[in-house]
C-alpha cells in the first residue's frame, strides 16, 4: 500500500491583496492518492503509461482526491469588480496492469467546482466527468520495440449542459489546446523504443468529435523523446 498526500498554492494568479476589499483571500492546494496492489511483486518502482516491452507482472489499483480551494479570478475591486471564489473538487479510481509487453491504464474521474460570486449572484455548481481507458503491446523487432497503441477517452465538464459545437481552436485566446473541448477522443498510434523510455518516437492519429453538433477535428502528431 503506497499513500500520499500534498498542499501547495492554489492554482490563481490573483493576489491576496487585490481583493483584500472584497474580504477575500485565497485558499491551498490539497491532494491524497492511495495505492494498493495483492501482490507486494506487482508494485512497480515507478509508473509507466507503457512499460516499452519490458518482461514482468504490475498490478496497481489507485484512487485519489483533489481540492483547489478558495481560487479567486475576478477584476480589480478598484475597478468597480467583482471576485469568484471557486473550490473545485475532482476525484476518482484507475487502474495499471503491466504483463510482460502489454501495457493497459484506465481511470475515471469526477469533479465539482463550487462558485461564489462576492456581491454576487447565488452560488453556482458545475459538476464534470472524465475517464478514458489505453492499452499497448510492446513487440520486439531487431533491436528496438514496436508497440501499436490506442486509447479512448471522454470528457463531459459540465454534466448539466450539453455543449454544441464545442470548437477544436489551437488559436483561441486562452492559448494554445492541444486537445478539443467536451467530447470524445480516439487515439491510434505506434510507439518505437530505441533505448526504452530515453529514446522514443511516437506517431500517433488523434479523432476528437464534439460532446454534440457536427464539431469534429482529425490531427496527426509526430513526437521524439530523449531523455539524458
Amino acid at each position: 500500500i503506497n499513500v500520499g498526500v500534498d498542499i501547495q498554492n492554489n492554482s490563481t494568479t490573483t493576489k491576496d491583496g487585490d481583493a483584500s476589499a472584497a474580504g477575500q483571500k485565497n485558499g491551498l492546494f490539497y491532494s491524497g492518492r492511495l495505492e494498493f496492489t495483492p501482490v507486494a511483486e506487482w508494485m512497480p518502482a515507478k509508473k509507466f503509461q507503457s512499460f516499452a516491452g519490458k518482461e514482468g507482472t504490475h498490478l496497481v489499483i489507485g484512487g485519489d482526491i483533489q481540492v483547489d480551494d478558495k481560487n479567486l479570478n475576478g477584476a480589480a475591486a478598484a475597478a468597480g469588480g467583482t471576485y469568484v471564489s471557486t473550490k473545485t473538487v475532482a476525484f476518482g479510481p484507475d487502474v495499471l496492469f503491466h504483463l510482460n509487453g502489454l501495457t493497459a491504464y484506465g481511470e475515471f474521474r469526477m469533479s465539482k467546482a463550487t462558485k461564489e460570486v462576492v456581491a454576487g449572484p447565488a452560488q453556482q455548481d458545475v459538476k464534470g466527468r472524465f475517464w478514458n481507458i489505453q492499452a499497448a503491446y510492446a513487440l520486439p523487432v531487431a533491436d528496438i520495440f514496436v508497440e501499436p497503441a490506442i486509447r479512448f477517452s471522454k470528457v463531459d465538464s459540465d454534466t448539466s449542459v450539453s455543449v454544441t459545437n464545442a470548437g477544436y481552436n489551437p488559436g483561441a485566446a486562452g492559448g494554445a489546446i492541444d486537445n478539443g473541448g467536451d467530447g470524445r477522443t480516439i487515439d491510434i498510434g505506434i510507439n518505437l523504443y530505441f533505448d526504452g523510455h530515453n529514446n522514443k518516437m511516437q506517431i500517433a492519429y488523434q479523432s476528437w468529435k464534439a460532446e454534440n453538433g457536427s464539431a469534429s477535428a482529425n490531427i496527426i502528431r509526430i513526437q521524439q523523446q530523449i531523455n539524458f
